[in-house]
Parts: C-alpha cells; structure tokens; sequence
C-alpha cells in the first residue's frame, strides 16, 4: 500500500491481491473522504490543499492461533 499527492489529488495505491478500505482525515481530525481501493489498483481522492493522514486497512487475516490480524497502515501527505 502506497500513498501520494500529485496534482491536487492523494493517490491511493493497493499493491494486494485483496480489495482495502481507506479513510482520510484533516490535521483537525475530520474524516474528509472513505471508501474502497480494489486489488492491484489504485484510486484518485481530489482534494483541497492541506496536510491529510491517509489511513488504509489493507488485510484480514487468521493467524494460526486463531486471531485476526488487520495490516492498518497511516500515511501523510501534503497537498
């Protein structure tokens, strides 16, 4: 999972073989944009200037232990 602003937009890169749902938020904490990014794609969020944190739960798996492990990653970007 990659993330990057280019062009007054974040760009969202999921290099998985599962679909990942992302979330980004303002520096005051609000959620500006959600949604999903599909496996092996990538999604365009266009947004005003700013510095967001981009946050992207990329996989769910079960360990062999049986408990669940979520990969959550937080990027910054400045737009």
């Amino acid at each position: 999972v990659a993330a990057y602003a280019l062009n007054g937009a974040i760009n969202i890169v999921n290099g998985g073989v599962e679909a990942a749902a992302y979330n980004v938020y303002a520096v005051n904490g609000a959620q500006v944009a959600a949604g999903t990014v599909a496996a092996a794609a990538q999604v365009e969020v266009a947004l005003n200037a700013g510095i967001y944190v981009v946050e992207v739960v990329a996989a769910e798996a079960k360990s062999e232990k049986g408990y669940y492990l979520t990969m959550l990653y937080k990027l910054l970007c400045l737009l």
